[in-house]
């Protein structure tokens, strides 16, 4: 049977078919949901406008439910919807990144929601995360800088009398690796490091076209290194 929600007025922002059904999925009593009118205005949602979302839905009416399914099945999805928005943004709960175990103790503790750590795993799926390896990157780039870069250096490699070397460092670190986190799907998952590390530095460089390569091992990496690396370059050139 199919039991409708009818007429749910609330402020409310904009919800997306995909957080809908995300919301949905997140409750195993409910087997069918039919989002079959809406009246509310996209971006129009402010804290004095009405939004009027219909449902129709297929649920197990076995489970229990003090003041009726309709209403329990609204409380719920609402709940998911906020639960949703806390994994999306874990800021709320001062933290910058959600584990399974931290999320299912702070929605215990500060929610007083009773669920196992099974099914926070399935809940993040349900709601497109995986767990993910933070990639390190860099936040102090500048993509203006490097898109102009690049047009240049394509200029260079047009050139046959040009040889374009690519040189480059590498560290080893002690640190411990970044632990995984869930995160979207196809969202790029990374964690701010600069490189102010404790670090033993390889730095070398390559010419493809002829084939030369030359390196040297640091304890460090900056622009004094860098010009030693090259002085060493030299030097060897000379001496050949």
């Amino acid at each position: 049977m199919m039991n409708e929600f009818k007429k749910t007025y609330g402020k409310v922002r904009d919800i997306s078919p995909a957080e809908l059904s995300g919301a949905f999925a997140a409750i195993d009593w409910i087997g069918v949901a039919v989002l079959f009118g809406s009246r509310a205005k996209p971006g129009k949602a402010s804290v004095n406008s009405r939004s009027d979302y219909d449902f129709a839905v297929s649920m197990d009416k076995s489970i229990p439910a003090a003041w009726g399914h309709i209403a329990r099945a609204r409380v719920e999805v609402s709940q998911a919807l906020e639960l949703a928005d806390l994994i999306d943004q874990p800021q709320q709960a001062d933290r910058t990144f959600w584990t399974a175990k931290a999320f299912h103790g702070y929605i215990s503790g500060a929610d007083q929601i009773e669920c196992s750590n099974e099914t926070v795993v399935r809940f993040f799926h349900k709601q497109g995360y995986a767990l993910k390896m933070p990639q390190p990157w860099p936040d102090r780039q500048d993509e203006q800088l490097r898109e102009v870069f690049l047009k240049e250096l394509k200029q260079l490699l047009k050139q046959p009398d040009v040889d374009i070397w690519f040189a480059d460092e590498s560290g080893f670190e002690g640190d411990p690796r970044p632990r995984k986190r869930w995160d979207k799907k196809g969202r790029k998952t990374r964690v701010t490091k600069n490189g102010d590390h404790l670090r033993m530095n390889v730095i070398g460089m390559v010419c493809p076209r002829t084939g030369q390569f030359f390196a040297i091992e640091a304890s460090h990496s900056d622009s004094v290194t860098y010009q030693a690396f090259l002085d060493e370059y030299t030097d060897k050139q000379e001496i050949v």
